[in-house]
């Protein structure tokens, strides 16, 4: 059987990509079991799960089982351990829950039904509403005073440029009536140094007048005097 010479570069060439492209490594999140894959447990649900695990360890007294039972009472079987447990996935919440009632069932240590898991989804829901009111009134109120903040102070401002806009106005009318009033002194000033100037004038007139009949009369009177002489 002969092949071509593209099959004996396709044969070439099929190992090195074979290699290449070959499986992928494993996920960080994921494991790859011969031809499937199988997810691992997310780092959250791992740091939960060794928070829980390292609460497991520590509390437990070898040398005293009544001390051991309170502190698991009062450590491990909390409402602060039950919302961490609902935080996690169920495969890993489950496994950890039966950690915790097994060692709490091992001294007698009660624990609720619903312990470790999470609030349905119509109860969280209820509850997340409930919590939101005073979030939400709160928020109201903050708003509002932001609002009445802010009103005042605008108030402020214009009553602020109101008055400054009546000094203006005021400032304008002292100024304008000084400005009347001194146009009136003035007036006044002309019409006086008018009526002093007209008098000065008639007083002139009339000297000039009175010196002129005295000339007149004095002119007669030598008149007179002349022709009595000439008559004699």
């Amino acid at each position: 059987m002969m092949f071509s010479k593209t099959q004996i570069a396709t044969l070439l060439l099929a190992a090195p990509l074979a290699c290449a492209f070959g499986p992928a490594a494993p996920l960080i999140n994921g494991q790859q079991n011969g031809q499937s894959m199988t997810m691992r447990v997310s780092m959250s649900d791992m740091k939960n799960r060794g928070k829980v695990t390292t609460m497991l360890d520590h509390v437990v007294n070898a040398g005293d089982p009544v001390a051991t039972k309170e502190a698991i009472a009062t450590t491990v079987v909390t409402e602060e351990t039950s919302s961490l447990l609902a935080k996690m996935g169920w495969r890993p919440r489950d496994a950890m829950i039966r950690k915790v009632k097994s060692m709490a069932y091992d001294y007698d240590v009660p624990v609720a039904a619903d312990f470790g898991l999470p609030v349905p989804q119509l109860e969280r829901e209820a509850l997340e509403a409930a919590a939101s009111v005073p979030k939400k009134a709160a928020k109201k109120a903050h708003f509002e005073a932001v609002i009445k903040e802010r009103d005042e102070r605008v108030a402020a401002r214009r009553a602020a440029e109101a008055g400054s806009d009546a000094d203006k106005k005021k400032k304008a009318a002292v100024a304008e009536a000084e400005l009347a009033k001194a146009s009136a002194d003035k007036l006044s000033e002309e019409k006086a140094e008018a009526s002093e100037a007209l008098r000065l004038e008639k007083a002139t007139f009339d000297n000039a007048s009175e010196a002129a009949e005295e000339d007149a009369a004095a002119a007669a009177e030598a008149a007179v005097k002349h022709g009595g002489k000439a008559a004699e």
